[in-house]
């Protein structure tokens, strides 16, 4: 939401620019990027062990030319969302 948008909806409801209401709104900004951040991590997983685990029709299949993406991607997001969780 760009600086212009917001002054117009605080005046708009009359709030004005008070410091407890940026924090509000900072707030639900987060809340809402870390949920988005957290699906999208659990997602990836779920992909990559699904590749893995599975072998049928619509799955991709892991190939042995795969590793590379395993060892630079898969294997440190799962390393960090572990470490994320049991810290």
């Amino acid at each position: 939401m760009k600086y212009d948008e917001l002054r117009e909806l605080a005046d708009e409801r009359n709030i004005g620019f008070r410091y407890d209401i940026c924090q509000y709104i900072k707030g639900i900004l987060l809340n809402k990027y870390e949920t988005i951040i957290i699906k999208i991590a659990a997602y990836w997983i779920y992909r990559v062990r699904s590749c893995i685990a599975h072998n049928r029709i619509g799955e991709y299949i892991m190939l042995p030319e795969d590793e590379e993406f395993i060892v630079e991607f898969a294997e440190p997001l799962l390393r960090e969302v572990l470490y994320q969780v049991f810290t």
